[in-house]
């Protein structure tokens, strides 16, 4: 392992943390592409010492509250952190409920009451923005 490479290796974590917070596991991955195990397992310890990584659990709540704001669901989000390496956030349903309700209102353009035919459309839509089969349910149904 030569010190160019691993100041290479930094100088390429600097970067990536520059542009978004990245988890460990992210940078890791984005490293081992072109550097070897060595000098990324180095650079990481030099991004802790230099306190340039927020804790897994802090970088989870920010990732999820991005992911709401663009109205992802509790599935989606939860695989996502696990994608990432990062620990699961709590959730609330009635946080997912009105996430939903707006998601209709607003990208849809629906408005209550709902036909049979818009139900079924508000939940796949629903579903496959990550919602879980129960919130999809009662916000197609109006059971807000």
């Amino acid at each position: 392992m030569s010190e160019e490479n691993y100041f290479s290796a930094l100088n390429s974590l600097m970067r990536y943390l520059a542009q978004r917070d990245h988890s460990v596991k992210e940078l890791r991955e984005k490293l081992r592409r072109k550097y070897n195990a060595q000098e990324v397992d180095r650079a990481i310890e030099a991004a802790h010492e230099n306190r340039w990584l927020l804790p897994p659990e802090e970088l989870a709540e920010k990732v999820a509250e991005q992911l709401h704001a663009k109205g992802k669901g509790k599935n989606y989000i939860r695989r996502y952190l696990s994608l990432k390496g990062l620990p699961g956030v709590g959730i609330e349903e009635s946080r997912e409920l009105e996430k939903g309700k707006d998601i209709v209102e607003n990208k849809l353009g629906l408005k209550p009451p709902f036909d049979f035919d818009q139900k079924k459309k508000i939940f796949r839509y629903l579903v496959n923005r990550g919602y879980e089969k129960n919130i999809a349910r009662k916000v197609s149904h109006e059971e807000l």
